[in-house]
């Protein structure tokens, strides 16, 4: 298993059960985690809280199945590909890690859900994407979910707002703008 959380690694130290039979593996490169990742049998992230939960994005990317926290961003990333627990639920964790751990065709199951439905985006991919849109402003127009009223930061741009998504902006003032009533 692959377990990415901070708190994790010192609950296992502290239980003499969990201590003999778990090592914590910390400081590793790149290399190092690819190689975890293509030989671990699942992955898991039982983050209390999480921005951004980029272990689960690179577990999927290998098509590892992954047990991952039910709070924070992780339920964001491929939500039927991912068994969502929540992780407080101690028993619930212990029931889907013995699960993974010991059925291999619960694994593969989830591994081919994977293959055949989660398609990695690398960091150039995204960057180039990226790009594409700040090169052509006009393909942002889209609904901007504005109420009248509410002020909007635009810069020292002049005429952003409108360029961006249409008329319906008064002048900017030193804070932003405002959004005309329809």
């Amino acid at each position: 298993m692959c377990i990415r959380d901070s708190h994790i690694p010192d609950r296992i130290s502290r239980d003499p059960r969990l201590a003999r039979r778990l090592h914590i593996l910390s400081g590793l490169s790149e290399s190092d985690l690819a190689w975890l990742h293509r030989n671990c049998l699942f992955t898991v992230f039982p983050a209390h809280d999480s921005d951004w939960a980029a272990p689960v994005a690179q577990s999927l990317a290998y098509a590892k199945p992954c047990l991952a926290s039910s709070l924070g961003a992780a339920p964001e990333i491929a939500p039927d590909l991912v068994e969502h627990i929540d992780p407080m639920d101690f028993a619930a964790w212990y029931g889907h890690v013995a699960r993974y751990a010991a059925n291999p065709a619960v694994r593969d199951r989830s591994r081919e859900a994977i293959e055949g439905g989660y398609h990695a985006v690398s960091w150039e991919q995204t960057a180039q994407r990226l790009m594409d849109v700040l090169q052509e402003p006009r393909a942002l127009r889209m609904a901007v979910p504005v109420f009248t009223g509410a002020p909007i930061e635009a810069g020292s741009q002049g005429n952003v707002m409108q360029a961006l998504f249409g008329k319906g902006w008064l002048p900017r003032e030193s804070w932003g703008r405002w959004a005309v009533a329809s």
